[in-house]
């Protein structure tokens, strides 16, 4: 007998739980593709100015960037589907194009971004403690 995530069994609620974690991880995994999203074009970037001295290394050094970048579109295509739920996502091509190595380097803004919230939210988790851990002085 399969249970939807929220229905009430007796007294508890099954799945809840993953659901309110959904969207923390998704953007918790999307900080962490960021941060590699960013080592791969920073290489490929240094990669390609080698096609301007030797054009066959260069060839292939394109190929690889094609191959691999693809691969992250389709694994940040996967993240958003699975853990933030987004609805109508085309569907990204085999081949890493122009056009998806700058989606790549796109991501890099809501990446810092969501590294910024989670650094905030550190923050106040740390001056929270501090002031509860010791009494205030009264006045």
């Amino acid at each position: 007998m399969l249970r939807k995530a929220g229905e009430v069994v007796g007294e508890r609620r099954t799945g809840r739980w993953l659901l309110r974690l959904r969207l923390p991880l998704g953007v918790a995994v999307g900080v962490a593709t960021a941060v590699v999203e960013f080592a791969f074009l920073a290489v490929a970037f240094a990669a390609c100015s080698v096609f301007a001295v030797a054009p066959a290394a260069g060839r292939r050094v394109t190929g690889l960037t094609s191959r691999y970048g693809g691969r992250l579109v389709r694994m940040e295509h996967r993240r958003l589907a699975g853990l933030l739920a987004a609805q109508d996502l085309p569907v990204p091509h085999t081949v890493a194009t122009r056009r998806q190595l700058g989606y790549l380097a796109a991501r890099l803004l809501p990446g810092a971004l969501g590294l910024l919230a989670y650094a905030v939210l550190g923050v106040g988790v740390v001056l929270a403690g501090s002031c509860c851990a010791r009494p205030c002085a009264e006045t």
